[in-house]
């Protein structure tokens, strides 16, 4: 098991790119703004792409697109997650293809959780999120909705 934790105010997807290399990567926390060359955010999928071996992983601030777990769903991790952690959100999600790829991707002791930067935005989403998963009869996720 090896982890990779990044502390930092900013950090440039390229050099993200260079130290997730290692196949044995399986915790990976991530407390900094992703950004490429041009200043743009780098969404989630693309961030996550880069460990296929991990059970955990942490990241704040989280950006999504409207997509992002609709191509997660499409990727194969090597296993299952053990705890999630997306935090600072600061943009909408699909609740939906959130959920399914939770379903999908987690097993049955998966903790995770979210917390996010607007007050407006976790009104939006929360309750449909919750709703979700409180409706599935086979997980047991253990999560936390901050």
């Amino acid at each position: 098991m090896f982890e990779l934790t990044i502390h930092s105010g900013f950090t440039l997807f390229k050099e993200l790119e260079i130290l997730s290399k290692s196949p044995n990567l399986t915790e990976i926390e991530l407390r900094t703004i992703f950004k490429n060359e041009n200043d743009e955010p780098i969404p989630i999928e693309e961030i996550m792409v880069l460990f296929p071996n991990m059970k955990e992983f942490k990241i704040s601030p989280s950006y999504f697109t409207m997509e992002s777990f609709q191509k997660l769903s499409k990727l194969k991790f090597s296993n299952k997650f053990h705890r999630l952690r997306f935090g600072m959100i600061k943009n909408e999600f699909d609740p939906i293809t959130f959920c399914n790829f939770l379903k999908e991707n987690c097993d049955e002791e998966t903790r995770f959780s979210l917390s996010f930067d607007s007050y407006d935005l976790q009104l939006r989403l929360l309750p449909r999120v919750k709703e979700l998963i409180e409706g599935w009869e086979t997980k047991n996720l253990k999560y936390f909705l901050l």
